[in-house]
């Protein structure tokens, strides 16, 4: 029994490839490779294949590209400089270390109903203040 399989998919957010290789073996060993966040497809997966097969070393992966990746990139200046004017602000009244770009860029928004010069804001004062934690801007 020496076999491999591929399937392949897409939607809309991502495309995935589940591939299957097997081998002879006395027992059954299943070993079940998927990304980070995934891990609920483990069991199903596994249960299917101890259902099919009797015996074997099996190996299944599961592997994901985000469209996304092909999607050019965009940036919201206005709330960029929001945050470093913020930043700045925060580093001179508490003498702590300049914010980094890649820390100042993690910070998530969503539009504002209420009043603000941009239109937009941080997800949650939490998330925020850890994403400046994060950039080094604050401690």
């Amino acid at each position: 029994m020496t076999g491999y399989a591929r399937a392949q998919g897409f939607d809309e957010r991502r495309r995935w490839v589940w591939e299957a290789r097997s081998v002879n073996g006395r027992n059954l060993e299943i070993r079940c490779r998927v990304p980070q966040g995934f891990d609920r497809l483990e069991n199903p997966a596994r249960s299917e294949i101890g259902r099919r097969l009797k015996r074997g070393n099996v190996s299944l992966t599961l592997t994901l590209t985000s469209e996304r990746q092909l999607k050019p990139l965009r940036v919201n200046r206005a709330l960029l400089d929001e945050l470093v004017g913020l930043a700045e602000e925060v580093r001179k009244s508490t003498g702590a270390a300049p914010a980094s770009a890649d820390g100042l860029l993690r910070v998530r928004a969503r539009p504002m109903s209420g009043k603000s010069s941009t239109g937009w804001r941080p997800t949650s004062n939490r998330r925020a203040r850890c994403s400046l934690l994060r950039a080094g801007t604050i401690r």
